[in-house]
C-alpha cells in the first residue's frame, strides 16, 4: 500500500486510528525534569502516568500502544526486583504489543518469560527461535481490528542481540543474521496481508535508525516489500521519521523524551494516510498524571530506593577516588571499576576517564546508592579499535595529568615516561607518554583489533578523545554492544573476585 508524504495535513475529524509508540525507555517510568533540583526545570522524560492520561484523552476511532524494546532494564526502578517493577507498570498501561531489545534479557530469559506470563505482557518476536525444537519463542505477531480497519503487527529483534547481553542468558535461542531477519519479515508481511487480511502491516522492531546500525530499520524497509510502517525502538534519543521507498520508518527516541504518534486516516480516494509526529516531554507539563499509575510508580520507586540504600557488600579496604589521585596516576578505585567493566563487557581492556570518579569509598558497608554517587552512571559501550588508535587514546589521556581526561584502565600494562615543563606563570606542567603497552601480556600491535570498553562520553569524543570519532560513522560499525552501568555496579558490589 503506497504511503503518501509523511507531512500529510492533519485530519479535520478524529483519525481512524492513533498508534502511540515508545522505545528504549530503559526504566524511565517516572517523570524527570532537566533541573538540578527536584521540581525545577521542564520535563525531560514524560513518565508513564502522564502518558496514560494523554492517550486516554485523545479522540480517535481506535488507539494502539506499542513498545520497541528495552523497557525492563536501566534505571534503579528497573534494576530493583529484576524487572518486576517495570512489568507491573507495563501491565497497567495495556500495551497492545512489545518488541524485545537486548537489555530486556539482562535479567535472564527465564525471568523474562516469568514476567511476561505473570503480568500478561504481549511480547512478540518472529525471529527468536528455540535451539531445541526450532519453534518460535513467542507469538510472532498480533492482529487487531478497529472499526473495520485490520492491523497486523509482527515483532523483530536485532540479530545482534546475543552481543548485547550475557551469552548465558540466550544459550537456548537463536536470532539469526540480518539476511534471516529479512526473509522472516517478508514471510510475516505476506502472511499478515494475504492470510490475516490486514489493511495495515507494521514491523515493530529493535534494530536502530542511526547510520552506524549494523542492520537498521531503514535497511528492513528497503529490503521488504509490503511494509506500511516500521516502528523502531532503539533510539536515537531525539527520535526519527523518514519515508523509505513506500514505507514509513519512525522512532520515538529514548527514555520517554518523546511519545511517538502515527495518525491513520483516509484520503478522498479511500487510501490510507500515515501521519507521524513526536510529542516532546515538555508538552506534557499540563497533563495530570493517571492516579493509579502514578501511585504505583511512586510506591515502587520508594521500594527501589530502600533497596539501593541497603548495605549490599562490605569493602575490606577503602577505594581511592580522590581527585588528586585519579587525575595523577593509577588508583585502586579506577582499577577495580575498570576490571568490573572489562568483565561485564567481555573485552580485552577497559578505560574510563578520571572525571568518572567523584569520591572515595571507605572500607565497610557499601550500598549501590553510595557507589553510584562515587562513580558516574554514564552509558558504557564495547568497541573494536585498531591498536594504533588505542595507543593514541592512551597517550592523549596520559598527557592530561591533573585533568578530567586522565585515564584509569584495566587489562593494559603501560610503561610511561613523565616530563615536566615550566609555564610562564611559574607553574610546572606534567605530561606522560607511553613507552610500551601490553594487552593480555603481549605487546600492543598497531594493526590488530582490540575490544575495549569505554564510556559513551569518550566514544563520542569527550575530553578530547577525538581519535574515536571515525568509528562513529563506519558502515560496519565499531560499536559492538552497550553495557548498562548497573551491571558494572552489580559486579563491584556482589563479585568478591572483582575486588
Amino acid at each position: 500500500m503506497p504511503v503518501p508524504a509523511t507531512f500529510a495535513p492533519a485530519a479535520e475529524e478524529p483519525p481512524l486510528l492513533l498508534i502511540f509508540h515508545t522505545g528504549d525507555v530503559h526504566g524511565c517510568a517516572r517523570e524527570m525534569t532537566d533541573g538540578k533540583k527536584e521540581g525545577q526545570g521542564q520535563l525531560a522524560s514524560l513518565g508513564y502516568a502522564r502518558m496514560k492520561t494523554f492517550i486516554n484523552r485523545q479522540a480517535a476511532g481506535g488507539k494502539m500502544l506499542l513498545d520497541g524494546g528495552d523497557a525492563l532494564h536501566g534505571q534503579p526502578l528497573a534494576a530493583a526486583g529484576r524487572g518486576e517493577h517495570i512489568a507491573r507498570l507495563l501491565e497497567l498501561l495495556e500495551y497492545d504489543a512489545l518488541a524485545l531489545g537486548g537489555h530486556d534479557f539482562d535479567h535472564g530469559l527465564p525471568r523474562l518469560m516469568e514476567l511476561r506470563k505473570r503480568y500478561k505482557l504481549n511480547y512478540i518476536a518472529a525471529n527468536i527461535i528455540s535451539r531445541e525444537d526450532g519453534a518460535a519463542l513467542l507469538p510472532p505477531y498480533v492482529v487487531k481490528e478497529f472499526g473495520g480497519l485490520k492491523v497486523g503487527v509482527f515483532g523483530l529483534s536485532s540479530p545482534s542481540t546475543p552481543r548485547l547481553t550475557s551469552p548465558e542468558h540466550l544459550h537456548s535461542v537463536i536470532f539469526g543474521n540480518p539476511e534471516d531477519a529479512v526473509e522472516i519479515a517478508k514471510v510475516m508481511a505476506d502472511k499478515l496481508r494475504r492470510e490475516a487480511g490486514a489493511d495495515l502491516v507494521i514491523a515493530l522492531c529493535h534494530l536502530g535508525t542511526a547510520p552506524q546500525s549494523e542492520f537498521s530499520a531503514q535497511d528492513l524497509a528497503r529490503e521488504v516489500e509490503g511494509l506500511d510502517l516500521v516502528i523502531d525502538g532503539r533510539g536515537p534519543g531525539n527520535g526519527f521519521s523518514a519515508l523509505v521507498g513506500e514505507t514509513l520508518v519512525v522512532s520515538a527516541g529514548s527514555r520517554l523524551q518523546n511519545l511517538g504518534q502515527v495518525a491513520v486516516t483516509r484520503d478522498e480516494d479511500g487510501q490510507l494516510l500515515l501521519t507521524p509526529s513526536l510529542i516532546p516531554a515538555p508538552s506534557f507539563a499540563a497533563v495530570t498524571p493517571d492516579a493509579i499509575v502514578d501511585t504505583l510508580a511512586g510506591e515502587l520507586e520508594e521500594e527501589a530506593e530502600r533497596e539501593r540504600s541497603r548495605t549490599a557488600a562490605r569493602l575490606p579496604f577503602a577505594l581511592n577516588g580522590e581527585r588528586g589521585s585519579v587525575r595523577n596516576g593509577s588508583a585502586n578505585f579506577g582499577r577495580l571499576a575498570c576490571a568490573a567493566l572489562q568483565r561485564a563487557a567481555r573485552a580485552d581492556a577497559a578505560i574510563l576517564t578520571s572525571g568518572d570518579f567523584h569520591a572515595s569509598l571507605p572500607a565497610g558497608g557499601l550500598s549501590r546508592k553510595n557507589l553510584a554517587a562515587a562513580l558516574a552512571e554514564r552509558s558504557v559501550v564495547t568497541v573494536r579499535f585498531k591498536g594504533a588508535d588505542l595507543m593514541r587514546a592512551l597517550n592523549h589521556g596520559l598527557s592530561r595529568v591533573n585533568g578530567s581526561g586522565f585515564p584509569q584502565f584495566y587489562g593494559l600494562r603501560v610503561t610511561a615516561r613523565e616530563s615536566r615543563a615550566p609555564n610562564a606563570d611559574g607553574s610546572v606542567s606534567r605530561r606522560c607518554r607511553a613507552e610500551s603497552v601490553e594487552v593480555g601480556n603481549r605487546p600492543l600491535d598497531p594493526s590488530a583489533d582490540y575490544t575495549v570498553a569505554i564510556s559513551d562520553h569518550m566514544y563520542r569524543g569527550g575530553d578530547g578523545y577525538r581519535m574515536f570519532a571515525r568509528y562513529l560513522s563506519q558502515a560496519d560499525p565499531a560499536r559492538l554492544a552497550e553495557i548498562d552501568r548497573d551491571e558494572v555496579l552489580t559486579i563491584i558490589v556482589e563479585d568478591p573476585a572483582a575486588r
